[in-house]
């Protein structure tokens, strides 16, 4: 499953800089509560990464999550943690091997916000410690991974509904992740019928600066995509 670090709501095409950095996918057990308004859980699993060289299931997090709907608005907030961050399938990738690895612990919040045809979605993911410099570094220091994601969306109806979306996105300490530091992306989606859509995404995304290791370069990519849900 994917466990409940993180959010990651988007009406973008691209996965957000936070889905990226954050995602995790692992067997876990999951104790999960809704209470009015108000919802959240509790899980366990057996990660990648292990601290101490025993394979064990000692990795686990948490979430708790407010949401509440009105005439014409609908919000959502929340705030998620994780034990070890570096279970991310981002960063599992790059510390599957170490050794002498210790746990670095993991906090998230969001806010979803939907004002009639305007949504707005914005999210903060952050490391709370620095890794060992041995694993993951930048700038010849231990690095702390953050990324961030800040979109708006307005939804009309233009003989299809039809979505315009903005999205700018940035990381911090994440270059040796291989993550851009700053992204802006724009979409146009069209809701062909119930289950269709074709949509359009233009991104810019910027390295980071050549004194911060990087190369300083912007790159521009485009996507056509026609998706069918059943």
């Amino acid at each position: 499953m994917y466990v409940p670090f993180g959010n990651f709501e988007s009406s973008m095409v691209s996965d957000s800089l936070t889905l990226v950095l954050a995602e995790i996918r692992e067997k876990a057990a999951q104790l999960g509560f809704e209470a009015s308004n108000l919802s959240g859980s509790v899980y366990i699993f057996n990660g990648t990464t292990q601290d101490d060289g025993n394979d064990t299931i000692d990795h686990y997090g948490g979430n708790v999550g407010f949401s509440q709907e009105g005439e014409g608005f609908s919000y959502e907030l929340g705030i998620n943690y994780i034990s070890d961050m570096g279970d991310t399938d981002t960063l599992g990738d790059v510390l599957e091997e170490a050794s002498d690895y210790d746990y670095v612990e993991g906090i998230g919040g969001y806010l979803n916000l939907n004002l009639g045809p305007v949504s707005l979605f914005g999210e903060y993911i952050t490391a709370l410690d620095e890794f060992s410099v041995e694993h993951i570094d930048f700038k010849g220091s231990g690095a702390q991974p953050t990324a961030w994601n800040l979109e708006v969306g307005y939804t009309m109806t233009l003989g299809y509904k039809t979505i315009f979306g903005f999205s700018y996105q940035g990381t911090e300490e994440a270059l040796g992740l291989e993550l851009a530091k700053t992204r802006l992306l724009g979409l146009v989606s069209v809701g062909l019928n119930d289950n269709t859509s074709l949509s359009f995404e233009y991104a810019v995304s910027e390295d980071y600066a050549e004194n911060d290791g990087g190369s300083g370069e912007d790159a521009q990519s485009a996507i056509l995509q026609l998706a069918v849900e059943f």
